[in-house]
């Protein structure tokens, strides 16, 4: 889902520009990707989750030269999570956004690639909120929060947005989907 703004660059940088002639890169900015797509994984079944990877794009979804994002560090900021799974009368309270301190940091490897995301909810909670599901209390529910990444700039002093995406977790009678942007896995609860 596109939201306005999505595609704003701090400093009015536009996708695969660079970020400007910073201090410590010789006068030369460096590259910023333009949006990144993510690769599933595997399936972590103690931690009740689909682990995915991502690569970084250039402009119209080219694939970089082998390298050019290499050493950078990327980050998630996280917002606007959805629960609906949760109803009144919930043993669980309704879903929080992550605390800022668990949100990730990754370094981007040789093939402009980074990973493991983990996109998952607790294991005692995506059990009772299946439970609901098989009871009948809905026919499936989900927990989505927006994903913002950013990649740091060349001098390291500040951070630009270069892609947004949701990740959600659909709970069903048969287990939960995991998904983060164009990718989707599906998995077990518990010990089904």
């Amino acid at each position: 889902m596109r939201r306005a703004g999505l595609d704003a660059r701090a400093g009015g940088e536009r996708d695969g520009e660079c970020d400007g002639a910073d201090s410590g890169c010789g006068g030369r900015g460096l590259p910023i990707p333009a949006s990144e797509v993510s690769e599933t994984g595997y399936w972590c079944s103690s931690c009740v989750g689909g682990v995915f990877t991502a690569k970084l794009k250039d402009a119209g979804g080219a694939t970089p030269p082998a390298g050019k994002y290499q050493g950078r560090t990327v980050r998630e900021r996280l917002s606007e999570l959805i629960d609906t799974c949760w109803f009144p009368g919930s043993r669980w309270d309704p879903a929080p956004l992550p605390p800022e301190n668990d949100w990730s940091d990754w370094l981007v490897g040789s093939i402009n690639g980074y990973g493991s995301d983990l996109i998952g909810l607790p294991p005692e909670m995506a059990v009772y909120y299946q439970n609901q599901v098989r009871s009948g209390r809905y026919g499936s529910c989900y927990v989505s929060i927006r994903q913002t990444m950013q990649i740091r700039s060349c001098d390291g002093s500040s951070w630009v947005e270069y892609h947004s995406q949701d990740t959600r977790n659909t709970i069903s009678s048969d287990g939960m989907t995991a998904t983060r942007g164009n990718a989707s896995m599906s998995g077990p609860i518990g010990g089904q």
